[in-house]
């Protein structure tokens, strides 16, 4: 059994979704196919918890058009140094809600963002390459930042911007994918679609790239990669396995692969050991 095979969502998919997907899929594949494209690309909208509610409320912020999509932007602390964080699929800037407080404590100025079509977006669709595209804007209106620290999608779109340019002196990788084809079957496996639905999926994005997909992965652009790189994961992460990391690592010629225990694939962001570690790492 491949890891693919074996790996699990943590975010539950509900019983209306599942049986819409069983049903589309048992119509044709070309309608399973328009439902995986469009979920593929649609992220999911979640309530902000109570505990993220002081680190919004304490930011100064700012709403950015990207490619004509709106972003929201916060800065927090006032070092001169200054620090990205780039928050996952369906995630939120908000998620750096302790991170974000030890860095400003450690002297930096922390800027985080939500992306497109993420928040109160009414954008709908986005993709990782539109992360990438903000990552780059702000370096150029807010920037340069000193390090780069993204979570899961946000990790991958944080080396595809240093790719596109943007100079940073050092990258923290939370929770991090190695592969865009993994990502591809790993999603569509989570939500029951067929390994055929997958592959057409994969074509698709290929052909939307113009390129090898894997160019923009972690695993395909890490031996590009000159700077000192932290990669942070979670031994029992089900939404992107350990394996992945470790291949990173291999990579990667100068970076260090810290590997908590129980914390999964989001609970690393407010972890104390994790945020200890990144400070550690940033002011070496």
């Amino acid at each position: 059994m491949s890891v693919r095979e074996k790996q699990k969502s943590s975010i539950p998919i509900p019983k209306r979704v599942s049986l819409f997907i069983k049903g589309a899929q048992a119509l044709s594949t070309s309608a399973g196919f328009a439902i995986a494209k469009k979920l593929f690309f649609t992220p999911q909208r979640f309530p902000t918890p109570e505990r993220e509610s002081e680190y919004k409320n304490s930011a100064t912020i700012s709403r950015e058009t990207v490619n004509n999509k709106k972003i929201t932007v916060y800065q927090t602390g006032s070092g001169k140094k200054k620090v990205l964080l780039t928050h996952g699929w369906s995630g939120r800037a908000s998620q750096f809600y302790k991170i974000a407080p030890a860095l400003n404590n450690a002297g930096y100025r922390v800027y985080s963002f939500t992306a497109p079509s993420h928040g109160s977006s009414t954008d709908k669709e986005t993709h990782m390459l539109e992360f990438a595209d903000s990552i780059v804007y702000l370096d150029k209106n807010y920037g340069p930042f000193e390090a780069l620290i993204g979570h899961s999608l946000g990790a991958a779109a944080s080396l595809n911007a240093i790719n596109l340019g943007v100079n940073t002196k050092k990258v923290v990788l939370l929770g991090a994918p190695n592969s865009i084809k993994n990502i591809i079957f790993d999603f569509c496996s989570s939500l029951g679609f067929k390994p055929e639905i997958a592959k057409k999926l994969e074509a698709y994005i290929k052909e939307e790239y113009g390129q090898d997909i894997e160019n923009y992965s972690p695993l395909g652009l890490a031996p590009q990669m000159t700077i000192p790189a932290l990669i942070v994961h979670d031994e029992k992460d089900r939404d992107v396995p350990i394996e992945y990391a470790r291949k990173n690592h291999e990579a990667w010629k100068d970076s260090k692969l810290f590997v908590t225990k129980n914390l999964g694939h989001t609970r690393i962001l407010d972890n104390n050991a994790v945020i200890e570690e990144i400070v550690s790492f940033l002011n070496k």
